[in-house]
Order: C-alpha cells, then structure tokens, then sequence
C-alpha cells in the first residue's frame, strides 16, 4: 500500500468575497462567490461529475472506444432534518458520444469508473 497526500490550500477573504484555493504548489484558483454563486456543495458535485467524466473516457479509450465527448449529470437529494441539511441520495446520468464501443460496454466501464476508479466518488460513498 502506498500513502499519496495532496495539499490544498484555501482561503476565504470576506472583504473580497473570494475563495482562493492553491493545489499541490499550481497557480491559486480564485472563486468570486457574488459573480458566480456556487456554494462549497456545488464545487463538490461538479468535482464528482468531472472525475466521473474523466475516469470513463479513459476507461472507453483504452477498451478502443474512440470517444468525442462524455456528458455527466449529477442530481442530488438533499434534506432538511431540524434545521440539520444532510445530503441524500446522488446520482449520475452519462450521455457519451463514441464510436466503436457498444451500450453495455460503456455501462460496464462507467459502472467500473464511479465505483473504482473515481476518487470523489469514493468520499460520497462514505
């Protein structure tokens, strides 16, 4: 077994409005929360809906599919219980545009890429 750490960095600076996140040392990424809206949960589902994407058109592409593009939808539920949001059930719906691959293929190889390749996938599971 070997042991990986990835070191984010994230600031919030109220008097601008921004996050700010620096990854592994790469220029920081910044995130003006007035101009975009999109709340901390959000960012955490596009980064599942973008591993996902990613992780099954590797996948497809190394099966021989030849794959011009790979379309995630994640929906999630999310409850109120005595004023405590918790998060319910997500699920993901894929739209890819391939050649060369067959339906239950690219089912068999985005069933594989959530449940064992996609590493946010892993953190909703828990």
């Amino acid at each position: 077994m070997s042991l990986e750490k990835l070191l984010v960095k994230v600031s919030f600076k109220p008097e601008k409005d921004v996050i700010s996140a620096e990854v592994g040392g790469k220029s920081p990424v910044d995130l003006r929360l007035s101009d975009q809206s999109i709340a901390p949960l959000e960012l955490a589902l596009i980064s599942l809906g973008a591993c996902a994407a990613l992780d099954a058109y590797k996948l497809l592409s190394i099966r021989g599919g030849f794959v011009d593009q790979v379309d995630v939808e994640v929906l999630m539920e999310r409850s109120d219980i005595n004023g405590e949001k918790r998060v319910g059930k997500v699920e993901l719906s894929f739209s890819i545009k391939a050649s060369r691959i067959g339906k239950r293929e690219a089912e068999e190889v985005i069933s594989q890429a959530i449940k064992k390749y996609c590493s946010v996938g892993a953190i909703f599971r828990e």
